[in-house]
């Protein structure tokens, strides 16, 4: 009895705290190409995005010390945003900080069943006991399934200086070295050809009143659209379907994938930043209308959950207006995105079965906004002629 006893209390603290002996990895060398890590990347309130691309050799590499060329910068204190740029699908993601620099990463899940402890400060599903009573949960104890690598916001360092930062997809596992796997010696980091990628985090003086533009912004006054307003055609996913005025429908029905910068149906315009957020307006439906949704999902993870136009004056309760876009490499190099609602990190935009919709599950090029310019409009004086 005395040794069941032991050893169940092993298995209790073994699934507490793991560790690695110092900055180790469980696995290196190479994986088949269905997978990859594309990039890594983190939003600060006071610095914006900072991100690092993968080459296409690293992007196949089970491990990738990347901590001498690669430096992300946020804000001390500040609320960070970290994402795992997978190519794939069913994994997770998990980031680790060394905040006491003692040369080691650990990870732990406090009493409450999800809050990370240790160096382990988010994490996108993790079930500590998935074949029993166990739930999945992310480090912000959400429910989110077991098929995402959409990463909670975290509190980076307090203290200023630079850290060693580690991002991890992987299946199931706070291992900061990697899953090793069943008792059979499957179900592996290498098996499910999973990635570590290890950067540095420099932490800066946090900034004050830091805004991140990605678009040229508008301003509404009084319903009016301001003079010089520049205008975007939005499509999305690998087929380009066209996001245009959903007019009195319930939905905004994706049909067309040729974009046609003179139909007003198909322009938007943005006011505000991404750090603030952004408010959509299409141009056909004026700027009394502005793009909203329910924050709370609905259907399959979103899939009855849909981006509408609305009063501006009387956004309907539960909806927001508010939305943050993340840069997207689903589709290759250009100027693409993810967007979602603000506060809600994993309630990206999504093409389910051509309607726009949700899904929550995760991202990938079905999530995936290609924004180009459409319009600019150049006031011009009456007095003389000129723009």
């Amino acid at each position: 009895m005395r040794k069941i006893t032991f050893l169940l209390s092993m298995l209790i603290a073994m699934t507490a705290m793991a560790q690695t002996t110092g900055y180790d990895v469980n696995f290196t060398g190479t994986k088949t190409g269905d997978r990859p890590l594309n990039f890594v990347k983190v939003q600060s309130t006071s610095y914006g995005t900072s991100n690092y691309n993968l080459t296409e050799a690293e992007k196949l590499q089970l491990y990738v010390d990347a901590t001498e060329s690669v430096t992300l910068k946020v804000g001390a204190g500040d609320i960070v945003t970290p994402t795992a740029g997978y190519g794939g699908a069913w994994m997770h993601a998990y980031v680790y900080i060394d905040t006491d620099g003692d040369g080691t990463f650990t990870a732990g899940i406090a009493e409450d069943g999800y809050t990370p402890t240790g160096d382990l400060v988010s994490y996108s599903a993790y079930n500590a006991d998935p074949d029993g009573a166990g739930q999945w949960r992310n480090s912000a104890g959400e429910s989110n399934g077991n098929n995402t690598v959409a990463l909670p916001t975290f509190k980076a360092p307090e203290t200023v200086g630079k850290y060693r930062m580690r991002f991890k997809i992987d299946w199931n596992s706070i291992d900061p070295a990697g899953n090793l796997g069943n008792e059979d010696g499957t179900n592996t980091l290498k098996d499910n050809r999973g990635s570590i990628v290890d950067v540095t985090l420099e932490v800066a003086e946090a900034q004050e009143g830091y805004v991140e533009e990605l678009f040229k912004t508008t301003k509404v006054t009084d319903g009016v659209f301001a003079d010089g307003t520049t205008w975007y055609t939005i499509q999305i996913g690998a087929n380009g379907y066209v996001i245009a005025n959903n007019g009195s429908a319930n939905n905004i029905a994706l049909e067309e994938v040729i974009s046609d910068a003179t139909a007003a149906a198909q322009l938007w315009a943005f006011t505000g930043d991404n750090t603030n957020g952004f408010k959509l307006y299409n141009k056909e439906a004026g700027a009394t209308k502005v793009l909203a949704a329910p924050t709370k999902m609905t259907g399959t993870t979103g899939s009855t959950s849909f981006p509408v136009l609305v009063d501006a004056e009387n956004v309907p309760e539960g909806y927001t207006d508010t939305w943050l876009f993340t840069e997207s490499s689903d589709l290759g190099e250009g100027s693409y995105y993810y967007m979602y609602e603000k506060g809600y990190p994993n309630n990206k935009v999504n093409n389910r079965d051509n309607i726009l919709a949700f899904w929550n599950g995760g991202a990938d090029a079905g999530s995936t906004l290609n924004i180009q310019l459409g319009q600019v409009e150049y006031p011009v004086s009456t007095m003389t002629g000129e723009w």
